[in-house]
């Protein structure tokens, strides 16, 4: 870990280091305090016992790590660094009702360590500079930050509780951020962590999620950040990926609804997206406006929508007698295992560059598809083949940063060849788009279509279209 270099130069820092107030420049009211602080030679160096010396309620340290070494120090060396401490009766002028150790004089500000470390080796009294200025609550919490930011001693969730105390103080994070020594935007990232569900905060503060991680979560929306964080130890996932995965799958269950309104104000039955391809019926997507009519007339028409949550006009087709439920599922099965299989045998040789070319224009001006889906199923058809060892898809793509271009053209255009997949997979109802691409495998690896397709397509709008999936002029060029 890389330890600042700049040094204490903050404002609480120089607090430590100016001398103490003398009698003369301290109010009357606090005489006795500054008499307890400072002998008659006018220092504030001290040496108390030890067993006098209270723990300070605000210290935002929660663990002081292994003490054993430094024990083992002072038992042979002594204390050589003094610990920092105010009178209790400083303490209580500054904090009144704060309760502290019975038969307690001191309480410590700087040296929580030392002072542990002490006790355990068994010494009775240790050196100490007295400070009754530092008693309020805003000094003791600027202290902290001298004695422990400055040193990376501190976790990151303890320095942002301190932030926190400094700002309930009625400090702008500005005026923390100069007084501390440390940037306006540190100090705001920080705090933002307090603001984090308690899950991810004790992920934080055990060390399972990187401080990075935790920060990208908190900049999310608050209703993503605990589903992303479920999401990305379930999956190993990056943390920036399940957070887009979640947003995502919220902006399609924010469409799906809308989707579900517009049928209910059409006075239509909503076909749920789970329900369209379940069962013996299927459904027909309808995207003539005369068909819609008619279907709408009869008293056929139903609501639903697309994977990605765009409203459709639907209508139930029955499929054959002898086909039930478990037989058609099964059908669809053994399809998808044969189209799946010619797909790979499509996407197993390099394309030219016109092929790349005209795929990623046709996709990026036509189409939309499951992107993460997509890259999973790539990955398995030819991750092996361009020789990156990582099985997490998301790493396997970015390592294609360092493959050559016409490595990176190809899987990009076996992407485009798993989203028509994965969209002939999903779609309730067949069209021209899945017409075009059977009509690839077939004339490129001889793919010959089930009977269960050729039915899909029967039932379905494949009327011609070279605007949209797979173009005509795609099936001509591939390979």
């Amino acid at each position: 870990m890389t330890t600042r270099t700049r040094g204490m130069g903050s404002a609480a820092t120089q607090a430590l280091r100016r001398p103490p107030p003398t009698p003369e420049d301290e109010a009357p009211g606090h005489s006795l305090v500054v008499a307890l602080a400072v002998d008659p030679n006018g220092s504030a160096l001290r040496t108390i016992r030890v067993s006098e010396i209270a723990e300070h309620p605000d210290n935002p340290r929660t663990n002081l790590g292994a003490l054993e070494e430094l024990a083992d120090s002072i038992k042979v060396l002594g204390l050589r660094q003094p610990i920092v401490v105010v009178p209790v009766i400083a303490f209580n002028a500054a904090n009144p009702g704060v309760a502290l150790e019975p038969g307690a004089q001191w309480v410590v500000l700087a040296g929580h360590r030392r002072k542990a470390a002490a006790q355990l080796a068994g010494v009775e009294q240790i050196p100490a500079w007295v400070r009754p200025d530092l008693a309020g609550r805003a000094d003791a919490s600027e202290t902290f930050i001298a004695e422990n930011v400055h040193r990376v001693g501190l976790a990151p969730l303890e320095e942002a509780s301190v932030y926190a105390l400094l700002a309930d103080l009625g400090r702008s994070q500005r005026d923390i951020a100069r007084r501390s020594g440390v940037s306006q935007a540190h100090v705001s990232k920080r705090m933002s962590l307090l603001r984090l569900p308690q899950p991810i905060q004790d992920a934080v503060a055990r060390g399972s999620l990187a401080v990075g991680d935790a920060l990208a979560i908190a900049s999310a929306r608050e209703e993503i950040q605990l589903p992303a964080f479920d999401l990305a130890r379930a999956r190993r996932c990056p943390v920036p990926t399940a957070i887009q995965e979640v947003e995502r799958g919220l902006a399609v269950a924010a469409a799906v609804d809308q989707a579900r309104d517009r049928a209910m104000a059409e006075g239509l039955q909503f076909v749920e997206p789970a329900d369209r391809t379940a069962g013996p019926v299927t459904w027909s997507r309808l995207d003539n406006e005369s068909e819609v009519a008619a279907v709408r007339a009869s008293g056929g028409l139903s609501g639903g929508c697309e994977p990605s949550g765009r409203f459709v006009y639907l209508k139930a087709v029955e499929a054959s007698e002898n086909d039930g439920p478990a037989d058609y599922r099964e059908q669809a099965r053994q399809a998808t295992k044969s189209r799946r299989a010619a797909a790979r045998q499509l996407v197993s040789n390099r394309p030219s560059a016109r092929v790349v070319s005209e795929a990623l224009t046709d996709v990026v001006l036509f189409d939309r598809f499951d992107h993460v889906g997509a890259l999973k199923l790539t990955q398995h058809w030819i991750g092996d083949s361009v020789g990156i060892t990582s099985r997490d898809p998301q790493r396997w793509r970015d390592s294609l940063k360092s493959e050559d271009g016409a490595t990176r053209g190809w899987v990009a255009w076996a992407l485009t060849i798993a989203a028509a997949e994965i969209r002939a997979d999903h779609s309730s109802s067949w069209g021209y788009q899945e017409r075009d691409y059977l009509r690839l495998l077939h004339d490129k690896v001889g793919y010959t279509p089930t009977q269960w397709e050729e039915q899909r397509l029967a039932t379905g709008d494949a009327s011609p279209s070279d605007s949209d999936g797979i173009t005509q002029g795609q099936r001509e060029r591939a390979i």
